[in-house]
Formats: structure tokens, C-alpha cells, sequence
């Protein structure tokens, strides 16, 4: 059971793009190409819908609209289905297998141009897809727990994790640019077949790479979906508020949530244990941190989720980087000598897991009358996600303008002057516009708005101050287009270049990059960690809500001009951004669920890590008595024995998430 030393090392280049294991690579390779199929089935379904069976434009709107919010409401079955049965892996694999029949008949309707095949094609796409967006993310975020990677000496989990999101987010536009100006020549030369055919065959490949390595991936058993106890919780909270404060109780509780952080300087906080320990005080023992009942086990065991990096300073990262970790006992070094911050960290972590705990009861409010009804940890996990649901209400609208690139801009395109591009081929200028300025935005924009946030605090570019600025850009990027599409009905027909809608194309990926690329990162900090998948849903159910809303205004306002119908989405956005202020204001934010990534190693460790699905044999995974201890081990879960136990690798943050759209 001995184990070396972490070795200290600089990162490599690949790490610098894309941090992790071997198997992060095939997760990111196989999501690369099923983006390419969803991207370039979507690029073309709407002239496929007005070409091939005729529906008018307003209703192949709407179509493409009710697909789109398909595949993001397939993502609460698909999350359920993850957490309580299947696993990460074998939901993306199942969920792939009708996905790629939904694309094969989606083919076969083209070749044959039966509207009830494409209709099945759709749906089964919508399901498929929608399956698997809750799952790749996160699935490809847990591989970075290996306990075989070492990571770069310094790196705090936090900057480890924030890579990989960056370079999993670029890489889904990889995707889709390589989908918009393909399919649409493919759609061109050969037909709507030959286009549909062609993502078909990438999709069936992009299974292929994730199933390669299945014996090497990292994976967690299910541990059981907690959505309908949670649902339970939310409807017992609103039944007694209703029942004791009215209907509209909801209002009291929106503005009585101020936005108050649980900072790490306040003298019960984690900050607060962390500097006691560098400066060599005893800490506070973890039962003394308690509640009363609580003992050491329980402790550890709800903050069982994977630390955070801390912004504050080095003091932290002995909690969060594995630089700073230091040699196990079981390397060679002395236990008197090492014991005594092992013993530190699990005590700060304990201290963590109550300060979160504490802000959760704070923000809990309404929810807390049922306490009695409930234990603590479900009522303060039904509040990590009911606090954040306002705001995915709310953005949703934003989904209903974002999503316009692929049906309505493609039917004003085809009107104006396109020189050598198709008119769906234009939707590849919005990845292209990502790839090139989301570096930027991470290197220089994101650190200038910090710098002056530090002069000025009320401009600090905080998650939800970045995502207000989305929608007022996407409104103002409404007015462009109605601007454009004002133009081309004055003028003569094919007169006027397609150019002009570059601007809204460059308005409509900022906005994107400041809400989309931050407010999955930042909902996914917010909730518990049993609870993040429900989470990711929720984003996703965000987009089809605002798909859904989409459709219908389409539907009803098929007498308007287009011109009219951009304006009206400009001035709803408008009202749902004074909306959406009005609850950003009154947010609480919590510290992320911490705990220090352990070596993997002990029985019940390696337990956790096996799936008891149907597919373990399959996969060739080894049962827990015949799995080799690595680096260190736990011994018995949490309890006494966990004091001793080797810590010799600190890594890895709660999954920052980005939207998979």
C-alpha cells in the first residue's frame, strides 16, 4: 500500500489546452462529433421543412423552435435516469443508441420524403440528445479525479476545472462550425439524404470513441435520484406558506433574500480555520463545529463533494491544490509529522461543510417551515436549487432570441444577396466568433473588468451582473436585426448583401459568452453536489421553456410583419432583464459544498467508484475485492479510521458547467 511521493512537475502543452487523463480526450473527441450531427441536422432542418414539405415560414419557425425545446427537456428524464439507474456512462450510451436511430430515420424521410419518418426522426433526435446533455459534462469533469493523473504542481482544483470547461465549451463549437460549413455543401451537391446521412455516419462514430475506453473511465455508482423528495420538500414548503401568507407569498421571499456571500474572513467561516491552521493554532475539532447530535462521520459525510478553489490565498489552497499537499505517511515520510495537518484539513473541511450548511438554512427562508417535516439535508438541498430556478425562469426568453440563428435568420438570408454561401452555412460564423473571442474574453476582458471592480465594488463583474449584460446585448441585437430586416423590405429582392447581418451575428456571441458561458458555472457552484445534475436540467428545461415560448409567439403573431416580431422580442427582453435585476439583487450566494479529493484506494472507495448496472460485466470492471489500493486509503468510510487515513492528493473543484447547447 505504499505510495510515492507527488511528484512535482510543470504542465504540459496538452494540459494547458486540455487538462486530465487520456480519457478526458476520447469524452471530448466523442463530443466533438456528436455536436457536429446535432448542429448540422439543426443547421438545415428549417429549409428542409420549407423545401421538401412546404410549410410556411412561420410554422417551420415554430417547428424548429418545439424540436429545439426538445432536446432540452429530454434532459430530465435523462438526469433521472443517470442518477437512479444507469450511471453518467451507460445513460450516454444508451441515450447515443436512439439518437442515432432518430438520425437514421430522419435520413430514410429524406430519401423517401415521408413527413411522419421525419417527425419521428425529430423526436427520437430531441430524446436522444437531450439524454446525454445533462451527462457528457460532468461525466467528462469526473474523469479528472483519476487518481493516476498527477496534476501540475500549483494548479488549484479550481484553475484544473475551469480548463477543462473552457476547452469542453470550445470544443462543442469545433463542432458545430465544422457542421455549418459542411452539411449545408453536402445539402447543396447532394441532397438533404446526403446531408442527413453524413451526420448520421459521425454520430455512429462519435459512439464508437466513448465506448473505446469504457474499462478506463472513472465512474460513480447511482446512488438513487433525490428529485421527487426534493419536489416534495418544494410543494410542502409552498402548500404552508400558501396556506399561512397567501398566494403570492413567493414576492416576500424573492426580496427578503438579499444578496448576502458567506464570506471567508467572518470568524466561524473556512478562511477562518484555514489561517488558524498556517499559523499553527489548533484548529477547532470537527464535533465542536457541529450541531449538537452531529458527530465526525456525518460531517464528512455531507460535505462529501469535491473542493472548491478558494480566490483568497495560499492559505487555501492546502485545502484545494494538490501543491501543497503534503506527502503521505505512507510515502516514506513521518506520521507525527504529517498527521497533524490531515487532521487539520478534515476539520476545515468539517468547518466548510458547516458555514455552507448555515447559508443554506439563511437561504432556505420559506423553506424552512418544514423542517420539522424533513430532514436538514433535504430542505437545505431543495433550497440550493429553488433559489436559483427564478433566475432560469426568467433568462429563459433569452433562449427564445439565441436560438433564432438557425430558423429565422437562415429564411432572411436566403433573401438577401449571398454571394458563395449558402444560407445555412452562415450559422458556422457564431462558433468561428466563440472560438476567437472566448480566450479573449477569459485573458484580457474578464481579468480588466475584475481590476475594476477592485477600484470601484459596484462594478465588480460578478456571474450575475455578466449575465444581465448577455441580455441587454441579446435585445439589442433584435433592433439590429429588425434594422436589417427593414432594409430588405424596402429594397429590391436579393439586392441587399448578407453582410449586413454580421453585426447582429457579433452582438448576439457576446451575449452568449457572457450569459451562456457563465450561468451554468455559476448555478453549479450553488448546488448541493448530489444535486448538480438536477441543476444542469434545470439549464437545459431554462432553453426549452424559451423555445416553448418561442414557438407560440410565432404561431400567434403570424399577422405581423418580421419586422414587427424582431422589435417585440427586443422589448421583451427588455422587460425580462428589469425582471431579472430585480431578483439578481436580491440573490444570496453560498460558498461551493467542499471536501479534499482522497486517494482512491480503500473498499469502500473503490466501491463508490463501481456501478452495480447491468453493464459491468461489459465494461470489465473490477469489483471492489479485487481492485488495487492506490495511493493511500480511507479505510472505513469517514469514521474514527479516517484520521489516520493518507491524503496525499488534493484535487479537483465541484464541475464548473457550460451550456451544451
Amino acid at each position: 500500500m505504499a505510495a510515492s511521493a507527488v511528484e512535482r512537475r510543470g504542465p504540459t502543452c496538452c494540459e494547458r489546452i486540455l487538462p486530465g487523463p487520456n480519457t478526458v480526450k476520447f469524452v471530448v473527441a466523442s463530443e466533438v462529433s456528436e455536436r457536429f450531427t446535432y448542429y448540422g441536422n439543426k443547421a438545415i432542418l428549417t429549409l428542409f421543412l420549407t423545401d421538401v414539405f412546404l410549410f410556411s415560414d412561420p410554422d417551420a419557425t415554430s417547428i424548429f423552435f418545439w424540436y429545439s425545446a426538445g432536446t432540452y427537456l429530454a434532459p430530465l428524464l435523462g438526469g433521472y435516469i443517470s442518477d437512479a439507474y444507469l450511471g453518467k456512462m451507460f445513460t450516454i450510451i444508451d441515450f447515443s443508441i436512439v439518437y442515432i436511430i432518430g438520425a437514421a430515420a430522419l435520413t430514410l424521410s429524406a430519401i423517401s420524403e415521408q413527413m411522419w419518418l421525419a417527425f419521428i426522426g425529430l423526436v427520437l433526435i430531441a430524446i436522444g440528445t437531450g439524454g446525454i446533455k445533462p451527462c457528457v459534462a460532468a461525466f467528462g469533469a469526473q474523469q479528472l479525479m483519476d487518481p493516476s493523473y498527477n496534476p501540475p504542481t500549483g494548479w488549484t482544483t479550481q484553475h484544473l476545472v475551469s480548463i477543462f470547461f473552457s476547452s469542453f465549451y470550445l470544443s462543442i463549437n469545433l463542432g458545430s462550425l465544422f457542421a455549418y460549413l459542411l452539411l449545408p455543401l453536402a445539402r447543396r451537391y447532394g441532397g438533404f439524404e446526403a446531408a442527413f446521412g453524413a451526420a448520421t455516419i459521425v454520430l455512429t462514430l462519435s459512439l464508437v470513441v466513448f465506448v473505446l475506453p469504457c474499462r478506463k473511465y472513472l465512474r460513480e455508482r447511482p446512488k438513487g435520484s433525490i428529485l421527487a423528495s426534493i419536489l416534495a420538500v418544494i410543494a410542502a414548503g409552498c402548500s404552508e406558506q400558501c396556506r399561512t401568507r397567501g398566494t403570492f407569498w413567493w414576492l416576500s421571499c424573492c426580496s427578503s433574500s438579499g444578496s448576502s456571500v458567506v464570506h471567508g474572513d467572518e470568524p466561524d467561516g473556512l478562511m477562518s480555520a484555514v489561517k488558524r491552521t498556517v499559523a499553527g493554532e489548533e484548529p477547532p475539532t470537527p464535533s465542536a463545529l457541529l450541531d449538537d447530535g452531529e458527530d465526525h462521520a456525518s460531517a464528512l459525510d455531507r460535505s462529501e463533494a469535491l473542493t472548491g478553489g478558494s480566490e483568497d490565498a495560499e492559505s487555501a489552497s492546502m485545502v484545494a491544490s494538490p501543491a501543497s499537499a503534503k506527502p503521505s505517511p505512507r510515502a516514506g515520510g513521518s506520521a507525527a509529522a504529517h498527521g497533524k495537518p490531515e487532521k487539520d484539513e478534515a476539520a476545515a473541511v468539517a468547518e466548510a461543510a458547516r458555514v455552507r450548511s448555515m447559508a443554506l438554512r439563511e437561504r432556505a427562508g420559506c423553506l424552512n417551515a418544514v423542517r420539522g417535516k424533513f430532514s436538514d439535508e433535504m430542505v437545505d438541498g431543495a433550497a440550493s436549487i429553488t433559489a436559483i430556478l427564478p433566475v432560469f425562469s426568467i433568462i429563459a426568453l433569452f433562449w427564445a432570441l439565441y436560438d433564432q440563428q438557425g430558423n429565422t435568420w437562415v429564411l432572411q438570408a436566403k433573401r438577401m444577396d449571398l454571394g458563395p454561401f449558402e444560407p445555412d452555412q452562415l450559422g458556422a460564423i457564431n462558433p468561428l466568433l466563440v472560438m476567437v473571442m472566448l480566450p479573449v474574453y477569459r485573458a484580457a476582458i474578464l481579468p480588466c473588468l475584475e481590476c475594476l471592480g477592485r477600484r470601484c465594488p459596484i462594478l465588480e463583474p460578478t456571474p450575475l451582473k455578466r449575465m444581465g449584460v448577455g441580455m441587454l446585448l441579446a435585445s439589442f441585437t433584435f433592433l439590429l436585426s429588425a434594422a436589417v430586416e427593414f432594409v430588405i423590405d424596402s429594397s429590391p429582392p436579393k439586392s441587399v448583401s448578407v453582410l449586413l447581418q454580421l453585426p447582429q451575428w457579433v452582438l448576439i456571441t457576446i451575449a452568449e459568452i457572457f450569459l451562456s458561458v457563465t450561468g451554468l458555472e455559476w448555478a453549479y457552484t450553488q448546488a448541493d453536489r448530489n444535486l448538480q445534475g438536477v441543476c444542469m436540467a434545470a439549464w437545459f428545461f431554462s432553453n426549452g421553456l424559451g423555445d416553448i415560448i418561442g414557438g407560440l409567439l410565432y404561431q400567434a403573431t403570424k399577422s405581423l410583419s418580421q419586422t414587427a416580431i424582431y422589435l417585440m422580442f427586443a422589448a421583451l427582453m427588455v422587460v425580462a432583464f428589469g425582471v431579472y435585476a430585480v431578483i439578481a439583487i436580491g440573490y444570496k450566494s453560498v460558498p461551493p459544498e467542499p471536501v479534499a479529493r482522497r486517494a482512491l484506494g480503500g473498499d469502500e472507495e473503490a466501491q463508490a467508484l463501481v456501478e452495480d448496472g447491468p453493464y459491468d460485466a461489459l465494461a470489465g470492471i473490477p469489483r471492489e475485492d479485487s481492485r488495487p489500493a492506490s495511493r493511500g486509503s480511507l479505510g472505513t468510510k469517514y469514521g474514527a479510521a479516517a484520521d489516520d487515513a493518507s491524503v496525499g492528493d488534493v484535487s479537483l473543484a465541484p464541475a464548473l458547467g457550460r451550456r451544451e447547447e
